[in-house]
């Protein structure tokens, strides 16, 4: 694990010397990789988008075994790359002691929801001071730790957060800028033909795009 973990930062430094960037944005997403067994450290039975058939229905449609990875994409003017990864284990593995050591699981790993290991990244981030002004995620993430440590470390974010009560065509996010930062003028593209323009101010809010 520590050399994996030496092998990331060196990966996420090399990428800085070329997008390295205050404005960046940090952009926080899982992905799903399709696997068969049960050998395979994280694999089960979970939904990922990257499986199904939209015929069946979108969630239904990406119930499949596969193990989920989260992912921090590093965004800027000069381009994009990944930084940051963390395996998602599911509680059937993190509560079956004899399956995380066959899969040489270091000692000490526990269950962690996407959210805590998308905090865990970004606080990497921050000790390392990886510049950014943003942080972006769906709603996995929306209404979670991790938004209360951006908010402590003063980091900008938009947020997805499910609507209640849930609106077809709707999708929300929480927004909250970057500190000192006082507005930011978005352009939220809903469909080609209707592009409004958001202007958000210093206060959190949960907007309608």
């Amino acid at each position: 694990m520590q050399g994996a973990d030496t092998l990331r930062d060196v990966v996420r430094d090399y990428a800085l010397e070329t997008l390295a960037d205050l404005d960046a944005v940090r952009v926080i997403d899982e992905a799903g990789f399709l696997k068969q067994g049960k050998s395979s450290c994280g694999v089960g039975r979970q939904y990922t988008g990257s499986a199904g058939s939209p015929k069946r229905g979108a969630f239904a449609a990406g119930i499949t075994h596969c193990r989920i990875g989260v992912f921090t994409t590093y965004v800027s003017r000069h381009g994009h790359a990944f930084t940051d990864r963390a395996l998602y284990l599911p509680k059937a593995w993190t509560d079956d002691p004899a399956r995380m050591a066959a899969a040489h699981v270091p000692d000490g790993v526990g269950f962690a929801t996407k959210p805590r290991l998308a905090r865990r990244m970004v606080e990497r981030a921050i000790t390392v001071g990886v510049p950014s002004a943003w942080v972006a995620a769906d709603t996995v993430y929306g209404v979670s730790e991790l938004e209360m440590a951006l908010r402590r470390a003063g980091t900008g974010y938009v947020l997805g957060v499910k609507g209640n009560p849930p609106r077809r065509h709707a999708p929300r996010a929480t927004m909250h800028p970057p500190s000192p930062r006082h507005r930011l003028v978005a352009l939220a593209e809903s469909t080609p033909s209707h592009r409004p323009t958001l202007t958000y101010e210093t206060k959190p809010a949960t907007v309608m795009l």
